[in-house]
């Protein structure tokens, strides 16, 4: 059985490509505008999060990419990052307030199971 040869035009196939990235580009960009036309609201991110995030706290939305640096200053961004932003920081804070109540050795005896909130059900 003979075998069958594909040929492929390259130049055809970069220029479809090409044309989807360059669709893709004008679609983020308009969504850019979307979120620049937002509300903004004030954040600020104490330097205690750097361990967690790195010097800023990188926020990524449908391709648009936020960067809030963490240095205790204020600063006023679109209201969808800001509740990402606050989410993350509340998602750190719990941790770090279980963290502390877990290493409570002292004060983590319990009368019976459970009456501690020490550990969170999956």
């Amino acid at each position: 059985m003979a075998q069958q040869k594909t040929t492929v035009d390259t130049a055809k196939l970069n220029n479809t490509l090409n044309n989807h990235v360059n669709a893709l580009e004008t679609t983020r960009k308009q969504v850019a505008q979307n979120y620049k036309k937002e509300k903004k609201v004030a954040v600020q991110g104490s330097p205690m999060y750097r361990p967690f995030f790195g010097n800023n706290m990188p926020i990524i939305i449908n391709g648009v990419a936020i960067y809030v640096p963490l240095d205790g200053q204020a600063y006023e961004i679109p209201e969808t990052f800001a509740a990402v932003f606050q989410e993350r920081i509340a998602r750190i804070d719990e941790q770090e307030r279980r963290r502390k109540a877990m290493s409570n050795v002292q004060n983590n005896m319990e009368s019976y199971a459970g009456e501690r909130d020490l550990i969170k059900r999956a």
